[in-house]
């Protein structure tokens, strides 16, 4: 690491990554320091690490949330910039957030991620418009503690940067992406139901039928997906169907227990794209 960097701690979580992640600390190495909290991979992942300077922890994840605010609490820079372990800082966008950091002109920084799936890098437009807070003053932002679909709170001011985060080949099949989408759809239920959501006859149809449609709508017709092709098409059903799924699966629990209702409705937190 350069030691007259700026004080930015970069953390970011793994889990088996050895085919990526050696790019993507190599984009870092502008950084104080690169803390990794590692979910006991088999393949290496740790030490490629430790060879490019990181400090690695190694736990089990339970939520994705507490697991990268575990890294946080961890590091000692004034800044914090979270990665994961299939992207990466291009040049510019390092120069942006270094410029951004010393400016004084804000308490936390946004990004752009494009996508990428069976083959295709969608521009960070239509569906990824909005950017990701993943930069922040140390002493004023903190993770939320999800299973999944996580955010950084920043109390101060956000800067959005231009030059987005480049993103590797996440989703090279079917196979690998739906591995994911069970996954996560289980997590986002789990969410909703320690948030209080309740599944109530008389919003079936919004839940399961009404939703999801209108979300393939905003991003397909709307923000134009259709001009990605078949797999931009494939990849809005599926961000569609998990909304669907992610409901059945809250079903699936509140039914099974046979929970009664705990209060008020809580607010639907919505699907992470997996």
């Amino acid at each position: 690491m350069n030691e007259a960097s700026p004080s930015v701690s970069v953390v970011i979580i793994t889990r088996n990554e050895a085919s990526r992640i050696r790019a993507c600390l190599d984009s870092v190495r502008w950084a104080a320091e690169v803390i990794v909290v590692d979910q006991f991979s088999q393949d290496g992942t740790p030490d490629i690490c430790r060879e490019f300077g990181a400090r690695v922890y190694q736990r089990e994840l339970t939520r994705f949330g507490e697991q990268k605010q575990f890294a946080v609490d961890r590091s000692t820079g004034e800044w914090i910039f979270n990665l994961d372990a299939d992207e990466r800082v291009p040049p510019g966008l390092r120069d942006e957030i270094l410029e951004a950091i010393a400016s004084g002109r804000g308490e936390g920084v946004a990004v752009h991620r494009p996508g990428a799936f069976l083959g295709q890098t969608f521009a960070y437009r239509g569906v990824f418009t909005a950017p990701l807070v993943r930069g922040f003053r140390r002493d004023c932002g903190r993770f939320t503690n999800s299973h999944v679909d996580e955010e950084i709170v920043v109390q101060g001011r956000v800067l959005t940067l231009k030059t987005p985060l480049v993103h590797s080949e996440a989703y090279s099949s079917l196979g690998v992406y739906f591995d994911k989408f069970n996954r996560y759809t289980s997590l986002t239920a789990q969410d909703m139901r320690e948030k209080g959501v309740v599944l109530r006859p008389r919003n079936y149809a919004w839940y399961f039928f009404l939703k999801p449609l209108l979300v393939f709508f905003q991003r397909y017709i709307l923000k134009r997906g259709f001009r990605q092709g078949l797999p931009g098409f494939l990849w809005y059903v599926f961000r569609a169907m998990s909304y669907f799924v992610s409901y059945a699966k809250l079903w699936e629990m509140q039914a099974g227990a046979r929970e009664e209702p705990p209060g008020p409705k809580g607010k639907p937190g919505e699907p992470p794209i997996p």
